[in-house]
C-alpha cells in the first residue's frame, strides 16, 4: 500500500480465470493461498472451488486489520490449520454446510471435533467491531462457500454506508512512503544496536566481577591490607 492509498496485490502465479467450466473440472490444486488465509473447503480437499476462496482470504485480512494479528495463526500443517478455523468458526456439518461430509479430508480433519462458533468472542473487547462490522466479517468468514457473501453483496453491505464512509485515495491523509527494503534495513540496524548494547553491558558486568574478585580475594598478591580500628580491610 503506497502513500496514495493504492493497494497492489501480487503473487498471482496460480490464479485462473473463473468460468462455468469449473463445474465439470475437478483438477484444481488444493495447495493455493498462504496457509493462514486458506479457506476451509481447500483444507478439506475440495478441488472444484471458485472465487469463494478469495472472499475467505479477504475476511482473514479484514480481521487482521481490526486486531493487528493473524486470526487463524498456526505453525503447523493443514490439519492443524483446519482445527484452528473450526475451533473459532465452529465444526462444519451437514446442517451448516450441506455436502461437507463428502469432502476427502472430512473424516480425518473434522469427524471427531465438536466446536461451537465463538468468532464474536475474538473481538469482544475491540471497540472497532460493532454489530455492523461483525456482520460483514462473519459473512466473509462463512464456513459454507455456497452461502459465503459475494463481492457484489459485500460492496452493498451497510458497513460501507455508515461513518466513516469510503473515500477516494486523493482524500486520504498524506503519509511518507515506506519501502520494505528500508523497513528491513532499519530493523537490522535496530537489532545490531541492541546486540552491541548487550555486549557492552556484558563486558561491564565482567569487569565489575573481575575487580570485585581482585578486591576481595585474600589470596591475591596485589592486595594491600588497610587497618581501620581493630579490623583489617583489603583494597
Amino acid at each position: 500500500m503506497n502513500k496514495k492509498g493504492e493497494v497492489c496485490i501480487g503473487d498471482l502465479g496460480l490464479a485462473r480465470r473463473d468460468s462455468k467450466e469449473r463445474q465439470t473440472i475437478k483438477k484444481y490444486t488444493g495447495t493455493v493461498v498462504t496457509l493462514c488465509y486458506r479457506a476451509p473447503e481447500l483444507l478439506l480437499g475440495d478441488r472444484n472451488y471458485g472465487p469463494e476462496i478469495d472472499i475467505w482470504s479477504l475476511g482473514c485480512v479484514f480481521a487482521e486489520l481490526l486486531t493487528g494479528r493473524v486470526l487463524f495463526l498456526v505453525n503447523g500443517k493443514e490439519k492443524s490449520q483446519a482445527d484452528k478455523i473450526f475451533s473459532i468458526c465452529g465444526t462444519p456439518n451437514e446442517k451448516n454446510w450441506p455436502g461437507v461430509t463428502s469432502l476427502p479430508n472430512y473424516k480425518n480433519y473434522v469427524q471427531n471435533t465438536n466446536y461451537n462458533n465463538c468468532l464474536r468472542e475474538q473481538f469482544k473487547n475491540n471497540k472497532l467491531v460493532d454489530n455492523n462490522v461483525f456482520d460483514l466479517l462473519s459473512k466473509l468468514l462463512d464456513l459454507n462457500p455456497k452461502t459465503r457473501i459475494t463481492v457484489d453483496q459485500a460492496l452493498e453491505h451497510d458497513f460501507f454506508k455508515v461513518e466513516p464512509k469510503m473515500c477516494s485515495p486523493e482524500e486520504l491523509p498524506k503519509i511518507e512512503e515506506s519501502h520494505e527494503y528500508q523497513t528491513e534495513k532499519e530493523r537490522r540496524e535496530q537489532k545490531m544496536k541492541m546486540s552491541n548494547l548487550k555486549v557492552k553491558q556484558d563486558n561491564e558486568i565482567g569487569n565489575r566481577d573481575y575487580i570485585g574478585k581482585k578486591r576481595y580475594d585474600t589470596d591475591s598478591k596485589d592486595i594491600t591490607p588497610l587497618k581501620s580500628g581493630g579490623k583489617t580491610k583489603y583494597s
